[in-house]
């Protein structure tokens, strides 16, 4: 079994914005991978708007200890892309 991922922590990808409908650039934070009936799935997390990762207590990375489930969410893979023109494409 291979692990596998398309993008990596601290890469930037881009996707709609759930609430506006607009196309966002964002930093992934997490990574969580599922398997589903032996199919890999994956998961990215990333900070809400409203949140400021760069202010407060900071770990190695420079990162507040964004735990609170309020602050982030996920996004499966499939509606991530590499580039803004990739995003379009797929509309």
């Amino acid at each position: 079994m291979k692990l596998e991922t398309k993008y990596n922590i601290g890469d930037f990808v881009w996707v709609i914005n759930g609430r506006t409908g607009q196309i966002v650039q964002r930093e992934v934070m997490g990574i969580r991978l599922q398997f589903i009936n032996s199919e890999q799935k994956n998961s990215y997390s990333f900070v809400k708007d409203r949140f400021n990762p760069n202010s407060g207590y900071h770990d190695f990375l420079g990162y507040d200890p964004v735990t609170e489930q309020e602050k982030y969410f996920w996004l499966y893979e499939d509606i991530c892309y590499g580039s803004k023109q990739e995003l379009i494409n797929s509309l």
